[in-house]
């Protein structure tokens, strides 16, 4: 059987958001800085459990991204993606204004965004009462050294 066009035209669709939701959900669980930093969002932002999912955003756009990027169960891995892109929407973005912006640290009002295209050093804050040095100088992310960012 032949694919039709219009399944072949959701083919780059597919690969282009499942690499974006994996370039953004592994380093959330494999990388203690961006693990910290997010914690401490969730946190921050009155999620329940932010321990936990820290570990479910992770994991839902890691494994999301690969199912999209396969092309396999692709309507289930949208059911798990909507949620998590939702929350995000809601509380981080469109209080930011919804700019294409990189989340630099926290606020007490929230998130701080950075509008600039040019990267810039980031300072992680880890969730309250963690203790800094866990996050600091480390990764578990074996495609990049962060310690020279810190």
């Amino acid at each position: 059987m032949k694919p039709s066009g219009n399944r072949l035209a959701s083919i780059p669709v597919r690969i282009t958001f499942g690499f974006s939701f994996m370039f953004y959900g592994v380093p959330k669980l494999f990388d203690l800085q961006t693990h910290g930093f997010i914690l401490g969002m969730l946190t921050q932002i009155g999620v329940p459990a932010p321990d936990l999912m820290t570990y479910v955003v992770g994991t839902v756009e890691s494994l999301g991204g690969l199912a999209l990027l396969l092309g396999a169960f692709v309507p289930l891995a949208s059911v798990a993606l909507i949620p998590v892109m939702l929350v995000g929407l809601f509380t981080v973005h469109l209080p930011q204004g919804f700019s294409f912006m990189h989340i630099i640290g926290l606020t007490d009002s929230g998130p701080a965004a950075s509008t600039s295209a040019a990267p810039r050093p980031r300072r992680w804050s880890p969730a309250p009462g963690r203790p800094t040095w866990l996050y600091e100088g480390r990764s578990l992310w074996p495609f990049r050294d962060r310690s020279a960012s810190t």
